[in-house]
C-alpha cells in the first residue's frame, strides 16, 4: 500500500475503497499505550514471582529479583525517554473489506481481518485492541466522533468466532 495518501484526522473513505484517518497517540505515562505495556509487564512479573515460591528457598531470590526488575526498569526507561511532547506520535490507519493497515513511526503493518482472534474496545481511551493468530497485540485508535464506526466496522469484518468485547 502506498503511503502517498493523505491521512485526515477524521475517518474518510478514499476513491480506492480504503477508510483512512490519523490519530495522535499519547505515549506518556498518562497514555493508554503506557498502561497496556505496564499491564503486560505486571502479569509477566507476577507469574515469575509466583513461580519463585515453587522453588527451593535458596533459589527464590534469584527468580524474584528479575521479576521486580521487569516492572521497575521499563517504567523508569519509559518515564525518562518518553515523557511530555516527545511522547506523542501521529499514527495513520487505513482499512478496507480485507485488512487494516497501520503506518507507524518505525514500520507499517497489514493485518487481515480473518487473522484477528480477539477485539477489545475501550471507548474511554478511543482504543480498540486486536489480538491476532500470531499472538500480536495491535492497538487501533480512532477519533471520538468516529470511534463507534471504526469499532463496528472491525467487528463486522473479523471472524464470527473471534472473541469480541465492545466496551459499550
Amino acid at each position: 500500500m502506498s503511503e502517498a495518501y493523505e491521512y485526515p484526522s477524521r475517518v474518510t473513505l478514499g476513491e480506492d475503497g480504503f477508510y483512512r484517518w490519523s490519530y495522535e497517540v499519547d505515549m506518556s505515562a498518562k497514555g493508554a499505550v503506557y498502561e497496556s505495556v505496564m499491564k503486560v509487564l505486571g502479569i509477566i512479573a507476577i507469574c515469575v514471582a509466583a513461580s519463585a515460591f515453587l522453588m527451593p528457598s535458596e533459589a527464590r531470590w534469584i527468580v524474584a529479583l528479575p521479576a521486580g526488575g521487569m516492572m521497575i526498569v521499563p517504567a523508569l526507561f519509559w518515564l525518562v525517554f518518553y515523557r511530555g511532547k516527545a511522547a506523542r506520535q501521529r499514527m495513520r490507519y487505513a482499512m478496507n473489506e480485507e485488512k487494516i493497515h497501520i503506518p507507524g513511526l518505525y514500520k507499517s503493518e497489514d493485518t487481515a481481518f480473518p487473522s484477528i482472534l480477539g477485539v477489545s474496545a475501550q471507548p474511554a481511551q478511543n482504543m480498540i485492541e486486536l489480538r491476532t493468530a500470531a499472538m500480536t497485540l495491535i492497538q487501533v485508535f480512532a477519533p471520538e466522533e468516529d470511534f463507534e464506526f471504526v469499532r463496528d466496522y472491525i467487528i463486522n469484518h473479523v471472524s464470527p468466532l473471534a472473541n469480541v468485547k465492545t466496551g459499550a
